[in-house]
C-alpha cells in the first residue's frame, strides 16, 4: 500500500511541473501519481545502497537548478515606431537615434511599461501627429536622453506614469511655435530634462508631476493683432518628491490656472497673463513676480489662499494717470504676521516702494497660519 502522506506531498511538488501538460489533455487521478511515487521510492533505496549514484544525482539536480535560475536574455531594442500603432506588450524597449518623425497622419499609442533610450547627442522624436504613452497595467514609461519636440503642425501629446531622465524633455522648436494639446500626469522630469513650450494656442496641462528644472510656458502671438490663445493648467504638483522645483515662467498667454502646487526654484514669473488664477499653492521661489507690459491689465488676476515663502514679491506694470492699479491677495499667508502694511514693507516691491510701478498689492484677510494646500516648506 502507498504511503498517503508521501504521495500527497509528491503530488503538490510535481503538480506545477505538469501544469502546461494538464492544459492539453486530462491527467490520470491515480495511476501517474502512483507510478511517480513508486519510482521515487525505488530511487531512494538505490541512492541509499549506492552513495556515488546519489552524489551524481544531486550534482545533476544542482546543475538543473542553476540552469533554471539563469537570467532571461535582455530584450533587444527596436527603433521607435513612427506609423499608427497601439503597443500592448510589457517591457518593450525602443531607441531613438538622430531626428525621427511621427508624421501628422500617425497616432502612436503605448499602453504598457516601456523604455525608450536615446542614442547619440541629438536623439529627438519630432511629433507632428499624436503620441500617447502610459503604463495601464503597472510600472512606468521611461524616456532616457530623448527629446520630444513638438512640431509646427503638432496634434497631441499625452504622458502618464512617465519618467524622463538624463537629457531631453518636452520642447517646442526654439524658432517656431504651434498649437495642439499637451497633457502630462503623474510623471517625473529628472536630471537635466526640461519642459519648454512655445504655443500660439491650444492647451497644456500638468497634474501631479515633478520638475527638477525650470518649466517655461511661452505664448507666441498668432499675428500682430491676435495674441496667443494658450490655456495652461498645473495642479497637484506637490509632495515629498513632487513639485515645480526648478522654477516657473509663464509669459504671454490667455489663461493660467494653478492650484495646490509647490512652486520653488530661483524664480516664479507670471507676465502678461490675461487671466491668472492662483489657488492653494505653496510659493517658495526665491523671487515671485507678477508683471504686465501695459497699464491696467491686472484685472484678470485672482490670487487666493496661497502660502508665500518667497523672499521677494514683485509687481511690475507701467504707471498710468491717477492711482496705481490694485492687485488683490486674498486669505494668503506671508510667514505668520498679519499686519498688511508691515508685510508689504518687508516683502513687496510695488508702487509703495517705487512710484514708477503702476500696481500696488492689496492684502485682504491675511491669515496667521499656513493654508497648507500646496505642501509645506522643505
Amino acid at each position: 500500500m502507498l504511503n498517503v502522506t508521501r504521495w500527497s506531498l509528491l503530488a503538490v511538488v510535481l503538480l506545477p511541473l505538469g501544469a502546461s501538460h494538464a492544459k492539453d489533455e486530462p491527467a490520470s487521478l491515480v495511476a501517474p501519481s502512483a507510478e511517480v511515487s513508486l519510482r521515487s521510492e525505488a530511487r531512494r533505496f538505490a541512492d541509499a545502497s549506492d552513495p556515488a549514484s546519489a552524489s551524481l544525482s544531486r550534482d545533476d539536480s544542482a546543475v538543473a537548478d542553476a540552469s533554471s535560475a539563469a537570467p532571461a536574455p535582455a530584450v533587444e531594442a527596436k527603433p521607435f515606431p513612427l506609423k499608427t500603432v497601439t503597443l500592448k506588450t510589457d517591457g518593450e524597449t525602443f531607441f531613438v537615434e538622430g531626428r525621427m518623425v511621427i508624421p501628422s497622419n500617425a497616432k502612436v499609442v503605448s499602453l504598457r511599461a516601456t523604455t525608450v533610450t536615446g542614442r547619440g547627442d541629438d536623439a529627438t522624436l519630432v511629433i507632428e501627429g499624436e503620441l500617447q504613452m502610459r503604463a495601464v497595467t503597472g510600472g512606468s514609461v521611461v524616456l532616457e536622453n530623448v527629446k520630444l519636440e513638438l512640431a509646427r503642425g503638432f496634434h497631441a501629446l499625452s504622458l502618464m506614469q512617465t519618467e524622463m531622465r538624463g537629457t531631453g524633455g518636452i520642447v517646442s522648436d526654439e524658432k517656431d511655435a504651434h498649437e495642439g494639446t499637451v497633457y502630462v500626469s503623474g510623471s517625473k522630469f529628472v536630471g537635466s530634462t526640461k519642459v519648454a513650450l512655445r504655443m500660439t494656442g491650444g492647451t497644456a496641462a500638468f497634474s501631479g508631476c515633478n520638475f527638477a528644472q525650470q518649466v517655461s510656458i511661452q505664448g507666441v502671438p498668432r499675428s500682430e493683432k491676435a495674441p496667443s490663445q494658450l490655456e495652461f493648467g498645473m495642479q497637484g504638483c506637490k509632495g515629498d518628491k513632487e513639485g515645480v522645483l526648478g522654477g516657473l515662467r509663464v509669459v504671454g498667454i490667455k489663461e493660467a490656472n494653478l492650484a495646490f502646487n509647490d512652486l520653488a526654484g530661483a524664480e516664479c514669473l507670471f507676465s502678461d497673463v490675461e487671466k491668472l488664477k492662483l489657488y492653494g499653492n505653496n510659493v517658495r521661489s526665491e523671487r515671485c513676480e507678477f508683471a504686465q507690459s501695459k497699464p491696467g491689465r491686472f484685472g484678470g488676476s485672482d490670487i487666493e489662499a496661497d502660502d508665500f515663502r518667497s523672499k521677494r514679491i514683485v509687481l511690475t506694470a507701467p504707471p498710468k494717470p491717477g492711482a496705481p492699479e490694485r492687485v488683490k491677495f486674498t486669505s494668503c499667508w506671508f510667514g505668520g504676521g498679519t499686519d498688511a502694511k508691515a508685510i508689504r514693507a518687508e516683502l513687496f516691491e510695488d508702487a509703495g516702494t517705487d512710484p514708477k510701478i503702476g500696481a500696488v498689492a492689496e492684502l485682504q484677510k491675511v491669515v496667521a497660519s499656513p493654508v497648507g494646500m500646496g505642501g509645506g516648506a522643505r
